[in-house]
C-alpha cells in the first residue's frame, strides 16, 4: 500500500521530476553507493598497499643466491728466476646467505679455481693449480638485534598498518552506509512531505470552492472570498516548497550513489518505507558494543599497538652491536702423490721430498670432499658509540609517539562513549516527539473537522478555517519529522557501535598478495 501511495505522489509531481523514473530500494542504494564511492575504491588500494608491504617485509627471510666468475691474466717483466713471467687464474664462487628468525645469518660459500704460472719452480711440479673450497659461516648477534621480535618487528609494524587500514576502510564504508540510509530517509521524507503539501491544497482549494458558493449566496461577504484565495495561494507556496524539497532530496541521493554526469536527469522512485518499530537500547550494552567494534577505538588501539613495537625496537637500538661468530671450512687442490706401480708405496726423490704431480679438477674437488683438510675459527665483534645521540633520540621519539597515541585512545574513548550516549538521549526525545506529534495531529484533524462544520453552519470564519488547516499540515509534517530523526538516530547509533557492516552483511576478504 505504501509503495502505491508513493508511487501516485511521484506521478502528481511528475512534470517537476521528469519522465526518466527509476525504482530504487535502500538494498540497491547501498549496494550501488559502494560500488561507485570513489572514497572506498582509495581506502581498498590503500588496504591493498599495505598487504603488499607486509609480503615485502618478509624478503629479508628469502635465501640470496649470489655468483661470481672472473678470469685474470697477467703478464710482467721478471726480475729473477722465481717469478714469473705471466699469470693465469679463473675463479668461480657460488654463495648462499639466509637470515633466520633469531638474527643469526647462516652463508655458505664454494670456490674453485685455476692457477697457472709460466714459473719454472724448482720446488713445484704443480703447474696447473685447481682447487677448491667450502666455507661455512653462521655469525649471531646477542645484544641489539637479537630474537625474533626484533628481526621480524618491520613485518609485524606492517601488519598493524594493515589492520589500520582495513579498519578505515570499515569507517569509510560505515560513513557511507550511515549517508546512503539517511539520505535514502530524507527522500522518503521529501516525498510524504509532499503528499502533506498536496493534501493541504485540496483542503484550501475544497474551502475556497464551499467560499464561493456562500458568497455567491450572499451568506458571505466577498471580503471571505479573498481570505479564502490568500489561503489557496499559501497553500500553493508550500506546495512548491515541498516539490524543491523533494528535487533536492533527489539530487542529494545522487550525490551519494556518485552518479555520472548523463545519469542525473532519472527519477528515484523509493520503493520501500523502512518499517518505524520502536528499538529497545541498553545504554550499558550499547556503550560496550561500541568501544569492542567502532573503527575509530580499533584505529586507535592499533596506532597504540604499532607505537609500543616502535619504542622496544628503538630501545633494542640503544644496546651495544655484539655478536659472536663461527667458520668452518674444508679445502682440497690437485696435488697427486707418485706411487710405486708394484708396491703402492709414495716414491721420494734423492733429498728425500716426495713425489707429486698436478692432477685434474676432479682430484682437487675429491680432496675437498675427503674432509681432510679443515680449518674452522670463532669470534665475537663489539660495536658502540660512546654517546649513542642518535639512538637515543630514536627512542625518546617512539617513546613520546606512544604517549601520543595513549592520549587519542582515551580521546576516541571518550567520543565514542558520547557520541553512543547522544544518539541514544536522541532517541529517547523522538520517541517522545513521535507520540506527541501524533496526539497533536489528531487533535488537529478533529479540531479542523469540527471548525469545517461551524464554518458551513455559519458559525465559523475563513480565517479560523484556514488557522485550522495550516495546524494540521504542520502537525503532519511534525510527526513525520519525529518519525525521520528517530531512524536517523538509530542510524546514528549503530554507526557508533560499529554494528551497521554486520547489519549489511558487508563481509571484507584479504587480497591475495603473492
Amino acid at each position: 500500500m505504501k509503495k502505491l501511495i508513493v508511487v501516485g505522489i511521484l506521478l502528481v509531481a511528475m512534470p517537476i521530476l521528469g519522465q526518466n523514473q527509476q525504482k530504487l530500494t535502500l538494498d540497491g542504494a547501498i549496494k550501488q553507493a559502494l560500488k561507485n564511492n570513489l572514497d572506498i575504491q582509495i581506502s581498498k588500494i590503500s588496504y591493498e598497499q599495505s598487504q603488499a608491504d607486509i609480503n615485502g617485509a618478509k624478503g629479508i627471510f628469502d635465501l640470496n643466491f649470489s655468483m661470481n666468475a672472473e678470469h685474470s691474466d697477467t703478464s710482467r717483466a721478471p726480475r729473477n728466476e722465481l717469478q714469473a713471467a705471466s699469470e693465469k687464474q679463473d675463479l668461480l664462487t657460488f654463495s648462499a646467505q639466509q637470515l633466520i628468525s633469531t638474527g643469526a645469518i647462516l652463508s655458505l660459500n664454494f670456490t674453485n679455481y685455476k692457477y697457472e704460472t709460466s714459473a719454472d719452480y724448482q720446488f713445484s711440479t704443480l703447474n696447473p693449480v685447481y682447487g677448491a673450497n667450502t666455507r661455512l659461516k653462521i655469525e649471531q648477534p646477542i645484544f641489539n638485534g637479537f630474537g625474533k621480535k626484533n628481526v621480524e618487528y618491520q613485518i609485524n609494524l606492517n601488519k598493524q598498518y594493515s589492520e589500520r587500514s582495513l579498519e578505515q576502510l570499515k569507517d569509510t564504508v560505515t560513513d557511507l552506509l550511515k549517508d546512503t540510509e539517511s539520505g535514502y530517509l530524507d527522500l522518503l521524507y521529501s516525498v510524504q512531505n509532499l503528499k502533506v503539501a498536496q493534501e493541504s491544497l485540496e483542503l484550501a482549494k475544497e474551502q475556497s470552492q464551499i467560499t464561493k458558493k456562500k458568497v455567491e449566496v450572499g451568506t458571505l461577504a466577498p471580503v471571505d472570498q479573498l481570505q479564502s484565495d490568500a489561503n489557496l495561494a499559501d497553500a500553493e507556496q508550500k506546495l512548491v516548497s515541498a516539490e524543491n524539497l523533494l528535487l533536492a532530496a533527489q539530487d542529494q541521493m545522487k550525490k551519494i550513489l556518485n552518479l555520472k554526469q548523463e545519469e542525473w536527469n532519472v527519477t528515484f522512485v523509493p520503493e520501500e518505507d523502512p518499517a518505524f518499530h520502536v528499538q529497545n537500547f541498553d545504554r550499558k550494552k550499547c556503550v560496550d558494543t561500541a568501544l569492542k567494534n567502532n573503527p575509530q577505538i580499533k584505529i586507535a588501539q592499533l596506532n597504540m599497538k604499532a607505537s609500543q613495537l616502535s619504542m622496544d625496537f628503538q630501545n633494542d637500538k640503544m644496546k651495544p652491536t655484539v655478536s659472536v661468530y663461527g667458520t668452518l671450512s674444508y679445502d682440497g687442490n690437485n696435488t697427486q702423490v707418485l706411487r710405486d706401480p708394484a708396491t703402492g708405496e709414495p716414491i721420494f726423490d734423492q733429498f728425500g721430498r716426495m713425489q707429486i704431480y698436478p692432477g685434474s679438477y676432479h682430484d682437487a674437488f675429491s680432496d675437498m670432499n675427503s674432509l681432510d683438510h679443515q680449518s674452522w675459527s670463532v669470534g665475537v665483534n663489539v660495536s658502540f658509540p660512546l654517546q649513542n645521540r642518535a639512538a637515543k633520540a630514536s627512542y625518546m621519539r617512539a617513546k613520546l609517539d606512544k604517549t601520543g597515541n595513549d592520549f587519542q585512545l582515551q580521546n576516541a574513548i571518550i567520543q565514542v562513549t558520547n557520541s553512543v550516549r547522544d544518539a541514544l538521549r536522541n532517541l529517547k526525545a523522538s520517541l517522545r516527539s513521535i507520540d506527541a506529534a501524533k496526539k497533536t495531529r489528531e487533535l488537529r484533524e478533529k479540531n479542523l473537522e469540527i471548525e469545517k462544520k461551524k464554518f458551513i453552519n455559519g458559525m465559523s470564519t475563513n480565517f479560523l478555517v484556514s488557522q485550522r488547516e495550516d495546524e494540521l499540515s504542520q502537525a503532519r509534517i511534525s510527526e513525520l519529522n519525529a518519525k525521520v530523526s528517530y531512524q536517523k538516530s538509530v542510524v546514528l547509533l549503530k554507526k557508533s557501535m560499529g554494528t551497521l557492516l554486520d547489519e549489511r552483511n558487508i563481509k571484507f576478504e584479504e587480497p591475495a598478495v603473492d
